[in-house]
């Protein structure tokens, strides 16, 4: 298994992260899944009475901040599995970025995982994400803005970056995915 505790996997919505860290916490020892949405949205809400994709930059950093720092405290034997993004768009064509620098460093590895546009089109539009899966265009730019900010953390802070394909296939996906965390 890697060295670091913590493993940060975005990628946009609907390229296939809970998914896939949902079976691989069935399957590997050790491996313990996050979503952070899940712990996130309650705390969103009671401290700005708003949800996580109504945030601006600061209080996103501040609930990212304070969501990594919970993690970091309550860490136990086991590798997390941290499902994320690396941006958000509340307000199109602004994105405001979800990894606070002040947590970057204590990221073992970031995945980025992608899928093709089809796909993800489509899955969007199956869960009833009319804001995601109606403009196209946004959709596009925001898997390069997703890109684009995994990249720059991952160069920032000297930590690697994978870019995992999803294929659709979850039999081969997670088998992918697997080999990655196993030495």
């Amino acid at each position: 298994m890697l060295g670091k505790d913590f493993i940060y996997v975005g990628g946009v919505p609907g390229a296939g992260k809970t998914t896939l860290c949902n079976e691989l916490s069935k399957k590997l020892q050790n491996i313990i899944y996050i979503s952070s949405g899940e712990i996130k949205r309650p705390e969103s809400i009671r401290r700005y009475e708003i949800g996580l994709s109504q945030l601006d930059q600061d209080k996103s950093f501040e609930i990212n901040e304070w969501f990594f720092r919970q993690l970091f405290e309550r860490n136990s034997n086991g590798i997390y599995l941290v499902d994320t993004h690396y941006t958000y768009s509340p307000v199109n064509p602004i994105f405001v970025n979800l990894c606070p620098e002040s947590v970057a460093e204590n990221i073992g590895l970031y995945i980025l995982l992608e899928t093709n546009f089809e796909d993800i089109v489509r899955r969007r539009v199956f869960r009833g994400r009319e804001r995601d899966s109606i403009d196209l265009d946004f959709t596009k730019l925001e898997i390069k803005v997703e890109r684009d900010e995994a990249i720059r953390l991952s160069k920032k802070f000297k930590t690697p970056l994978i870019i995992l394909k999803n294929e659709g296939d979850l039999i081969s996906s997670s088998r992918n995915f697997s080999n990655i965390l196993q030495v």
